[in-house]
Order: structure tokens, then sequence, then C-alpha cells
């Protein structure tokens, strides 16, 4: 994912904001300052957490994730991937 969540949200055009701005423009800057950086980067690493999930795993979940995917997911970065409960925690709570 190039550029991380908050580069996808930060940025204008990914909302469809004109170069002038607009309602759009403003929303993309007031998301992307509710949060601070930290917040930000773990949302990042939890994202991409789940695509390697998804890519190790064949899973094609549908959203809102079920339970079952969830449990998958938990399950995957503890015992495939070795993560400290403490990572996969922060992911799911992300």
């Amino acid at each position: 994912m190039s550029g991380g969540l908050r580069s996808l949200i930060a940025r204008e055009a990914a909302l469809g904001a004109s170069a002038s701005g607009g309602l759009s423009a403003q929303f993309a800057r007031l998301v992307a300052a509710a949060l601070s950086s930290a917040s930000w980067s773990k949302y990042q690493s939890g994202w991409r957490a789940f695509l390697r999930f998804q890519e190790d795993s064949r899973v094609r979940p549908e959203w809102p994730l079920s339970i079952e995917t969830w449990r998958m997911f938990v399950v995957w970065g503890l015992a495939t991937k070795g993560l400290m409960p403490s990572s996969v925690r922060a992911y799911v709570s992300a």
C-alpha cells in the first residue's frame, strides 16, 4: 500500500476534492489531524499485517469482518507469524 493509510486519507484527491479545496479537502484534513502520528503508524502496521494474512491464507473476507475471520487473523499472527500477543492485540484494536 503505497504511502499508507495516512497519505491516502490526507490526500485531497483520494476523496475527490478539486484543486481549489472544498468540503472533501476540509474533511480529509480533519481526519488526518484527528489522530497522532503514532496512531496512524499503528493502523498502517495493522493493515499491512492483515493484507499479509489475506495473501498467506487466501482468505477474501467480506466487510464487516466475521468473528471467524478475526479468529483466523489472530491465530495466523500468533502461531504462523510468531507475533507477540501485544502486537496482535494492537492490530485487532486498531
